[in-house]
């Protein structure tokens, strides 16, 4: 078996190879599996020269197959004891509006509209979280939504005129947009609740406490959202923690150590920029040891101290945005070319082009000093926060009674 995993075999189409050459042979109990990792060697066709492991026919299942060394076997096997996830909690999959141009709002579109507060429900989108952070929801969602009981129901159409008039002739005047929308093969022009979401979610789930993470990942962005948000199906994946035994703190230090991000993508569907793609069904399979209280305290600690740390860096760069809009008007996210992290030469160039003037020379020579002032802070604080990264990581490797050999493996040495 040869994979490709995520290399773009064909220039035209963004798809996944596999070359499975297949032989009716019951005498044989291995085959060869080759992992390509360069684009040269596809089209110098030298498979034969990589590097092959030997699977063992006997320990293929109908199970999802591990394709990897008997190491790596052997350390899915001894992660695969522990607790997981789904034991303690859940895996979330989010909301779906059908129509986001329609159901899905900035702020901006919100205080033009001016609809009522009640039925905006916060949302999280992909680029939200951020890892060890709390995350801040970008958009807002309109929400017809109520609880009954423990159970998540649309609002009559009656009651959604009379509580909500605003949204209510907001919602009339793209009615017919709405009713469009399929669910099923079935169009939402003939429901009564032609005003709902596609795929609703849970309104008790949206306003508990959770963590938060992208749907498609390279490095784990797992962050706190105390927000009472919504997330976006597939976009973003939610966590809660339903074992008052475990603290959502504890899980959440594990979710973002290396261990755990080694774990969900070798199980996860690799996407092209090496990037993964994960599941609610992968998420609940994630390893948690189950330890006392007193024992998830040092994880929480680190992960208290990786939360100030976040919450620090990010407020220095909102500060830093903020004199830029106060001193010179600037109106563009710091993002892209304006990314603090870029270089003076090509951020000033950026941030004039942005303001639509040149800087006089004084006014480079002051914002020059500032620049690098506050790239040396946030150097510093990247750098200390890296090194707590690293102590919450053998301090997890500890608790999953890591070999240095099995701690090779994880960190790709």
């Amino acid at each position: 078996m040869i994979d490709f995993g995520d290399l773009p075999i064909f220039a035209d189409a963004l798809t996944y190879v596999s070359i499975f050459t297949l032989k009716n042979n019951s005498n044989k109990e291995v085959f060869p599996y080759i992992k390509v990792k360069s684009i040269d060697d596809t089209q110098n066709m030298v498979f034969d020269k990589l590097i092959s492991i030997d699977i063992n026919i006997d320990s293929l299942s109908g199970k999802p197959w591990v394709l990897a060394t008997d190491s790596k076997k052997r350390l899915f096997d001894k992660l695969e004891k522990f607790h997981v996830l789904g034991n303690i909690g859940n895996a979330w999959a989010g909301l779906f509006t059908g129509l986001d141009e329609v159901m899905m709002l900035d702020k901006q579109q919100v205080e033009n509209l001016a609809l009522e507060q009640d039925i905006l429900l916060p949302l999280i989108r992909g680029n939200d979280p951020k890892r060890f952070a709390e995350a801040t929801p970008s958009m807002f969602v309109i929400y017809p939504y109520k609880m009954q009981g423990a159970k998540t129901v649309a609002l009559d159409e009656d009651e959604l005129a009379l509580q909500y008039p605003v949204a209510y002739r907001y919602l009339i005047d793209n009615k017919k947009k709405l009713g469009l929308r399929k669910d099923s093969r079935k169009t939402f022009a003939d429901r009564k609740d032609w005003f709902g979401l596609t795929r609703f979610g849970q309104k008790k789930i949206f306003e508990s406490q959770k963590i938060v993470s992208p749907g498609e990942v390279k490095e784990h962005k797992f962050s706190l959202d105390n927000t009472g948000a919504g997330f976006s199906c597939a976009r973003v994946f939610a966590v809660t923690v339903d074992d008052i035994d475990y603290s959502i703190k504890y899980v959440l230090a594990l979710l973002n150590s290396r261990i755990s991000q080694f774990f969900l993508q070798s199980f996860s569907s690799p996407k092209q920029g090496g990037y993964y793609t994960y599941s609610s069904g992968v998420l609940n399979k994630t390893p948690i040891p189950n330890i006392s209280p007193a024992e998830q305290q040092p994880f929480i600690d680190l992960a208290d101290q990786l939360l100030t740390g976040h919450r620090a860096l990010h407020a220095a760069d909102a500060d830093f945005g903020a004199l830029l809009r106060a001193e010179l008007g600037l109106a563009a996210p710091l993002t892209g070319k304006l990314a603090l992290t870029q270089e003076w030469k090509a951020w000033s160039t950026a941030l004039q082009k942005s303001l639509g003037r040149p800087l006089a020379l004084k006014e480079k020579a002051e914002w020059l000093r500032h620049f690098e002032a506050h790239q040396r802070q946030q150097a510093q604080q990247r750098q200390h926060l890296h090194a707590l990264d690293r102590e919450l990581d053998q301090l997890v490797y500890q608790l999953y009674q890591l070999t240095p050999e099995e701690i090779a493996l994880v960190e790709g040495r």
